[in-house]
C-alpha cells in the first residue's frame, strides 16, 4: 500500500473519530491524544495526567528516529494540505522565504505549558482538525465557530502559499524537526571525537 493511500484511511479514521459518529464517546479523544503537544504539554499545563497521556509518547520516540513521520504517514491536515497547494503549481517552493515560525510557537507552547497556560495550544494540527469537526456538533457560538475556522484558514494558507503550513507554521511539524536534528548532532559527535583523535 503506497503512502497516498495509507495517508488517505487515516484521513478518514481521523474524521470518523472527530465527528464522534462511534457510540464510545471518548473515542474522539483517540487521534488527538497522538499529538505529543496536546497529551504531553496539555498534562503539563493541566497538572494532571491519564492513560491518554502516553499515547504522545511513541509519536515523540519514532520522531527522533524517523524524520517528520507523522506529517509523512498519520497527519490529516498535512494530507490535506498538501492536496490543496497541488492545485497552485505556481507558488510552490515560495514557502522557503518565510521565517520558521513553528518552533517559536513550539518554545511558546512548552513555556506556557510549563507555566500552566496551554497558549497557541489550538494551533496543534490535530486539535484543528478535531475542533472542525467537533464544533459542528454543539449549538453554533462564536466558540465554536472559531474551532471550526481554524482548519479551513489553514487550507486556504496552504492554497495560496503551498507547503508554508507544515515547514513553517506547524509547531508539531516543528518539534519532530527539532528531534531529528538533536539525533543527527547525537550521531556527529563520535566522528567529530575520533577525528580530533
Amino acid at each position: 500500500m503506497n503512502r497516498n493511500r495509507i495517508r488517505a484511511l487515516v484521513f478518514l479514521a481521523a474524521a470518523v473519530l472527530a465527528a464522534q459518529v462511534l457510540p464510545w464517546r471518548e473515542a474522539a479523544m483517540l487521534f488527538p491524544s497522538l499529538s505529543p503537544l496536546l497529551s504531553l504539554l496539555g498534562a503539563l499545563a493541566a497538572r494532571t495526567a491519564t492513560a491518554w497521556v502516553f499515547l504522545g509518547v511513541p509519536v515523540l520516540i519514532l520522531g527522533y528516529f524517523r524524520s517528520r513521520w507523522f506529517c509523512r504517514y498519520a497527519c490529516p491536515v498535512g494530507f490535506a494540505t498538501e492536496g490543496i497547494g497541488r492545485w497552485n503549481r505556481r507558488s510552490r517552493g515560495k514557502f522557503a522565504r518565510l521565517p520558521n515560525l513553528g518552533r517559536g510557537l513550539l518554545l511558546i507552547l512548552a513555556g506556557g505549558a510549563a507555566f500552566g497556560y496551554p497558549l497557541f495550544i489550538w494551533l496543534d494540527p490535530l486539535a484543528l482538525f478535531g475542533g472542525f469537526f467537533s464544533a459542528w456538533r454543539a449549538p453554533l457560538t462564536w466558540t465554536s465557530f472559531a474551532l471550526a475556522a481554524g482548519f479551513p484558514l489553514v487550507l486556504l494558507l496552504s492554497w495560496i502559499l503551498p507547503q508554508a503550513w507544515c515547514h513553517r507554521i506547524c509547531p508539531l511539524g516543528a518539534a519532530q524537526d527539532l528531534l531529528a536534528l538533536a539525533r543527527r548532532k547525537l550521531e556527529t559527535r563520535p566522528a567529530d571525537r575520533k577525528s580530533v583523535v
